[in-house]
């Protein structure tokens, strides 16, 4: 009989982020826990910034910070990697890895899957830079001609995966990848040359759906002050003059 394991929860929730000196401060909008989070302990792909309704993602101790990301709304994003599974030898290529079965938070018990990340990263409005993960279940396999097809329809797990494609520019009719063991660096490769800019949305921290943006609709650009100007009197008139930097 198969032994199912739970998995061990690890430190996350909403909260609002502080960039002090010499740390930066999570503070748990929900429990009211604080976290202290020495800037040497972050993620490599993770982009911090000050805010509140952000989303973290802690180590199983609580000491590093693995991801920091909008808690909810709908954001432009585009893809920035394909990732190696964690803990791989080999932390340059990408490839999947297989999702141990448990238990959810629902108690329902799922079986093995091979999996992979996709890092994004959010394009304008206050969160730009910043980025999020999103797991999606490996669902290839060699088709006509040897070229790369989905498996199943149906389920959940493939329409995120058909949903990401689509939003992120891949055409089925149009491209051709060729399979093999691995197909995920020639299709992170593709999406990546086509830089396709899209609609992400994310629900209690984690990204749900994908889609692309309505025509005309376009990112948020960051506004640019301008340098205010002073009244000085020259002679009893007055005389605009730039404001000392």
């Amino acid at each position: 009989m198969r032994k199912y394991t739970e998995r061990p929860p690890t430190p996350q929730g909403r909260a609002e982020v502080r960039l002090l000196k010499d740390e930066i401060k999570l503070i748990d909008l929900d429990t009211s826990e604080v976290h202290h989070i020495d800037p040497a302990d972050i993620g490599e792909d993770t982009v911090v910034k000050p805010g509140r309704n952000l989303f973290y993602r802690l180590s199983s101790d609580g000491r590093k910070l693995y991801g920091l990301n909008p808690w909810d709304g709908q954001y432009f994003l585009k893809v920035k990697a394909f990732l190696p599974p964690p803990r791989s030898e080999n932390q340059t290529i990408p490839a999947t890895y297989v999702l141990p079965g448990g238990k959810d938070m629902g108690g329902w018990v799922s079986r093995d899957r091979s999996v992979f990340n996709v890092l994004f990263e959010i394009i304008g409005g206050e969160f730009e830079g910043m980025s999020a993960v999103k797991m999606f279940t490996y669902l290839f396999r060699a088709g006509e001609n040897d070229l790369v097809e989905m498996v199943g329809s149906g389920g959940k797990a493939y329409q995120a995966l058909e949903e990401f494609l689509g939003a992120a520019g891949f055409d089925w009719d149009k491209d051709n990848v060729q399979f093999s063991n691995n197909i995920l660096p020639d299709l992170q490769d593709l999406l990546l040359k086509r830089g396709v800019v899209f609609l992400g949305k994310f629900e209690k921290g984690w990204l749900t759906s994908f889609s692309k943006p309505p025509a005309g609709m376009a990112p948020p650009t960051k506004k640019v002050r301008k340098p205010r100007e002073k009244k000085v009197v020259v002679e009893g008139e007055p005389r605009d003059e730039p404001a000392e930097e």
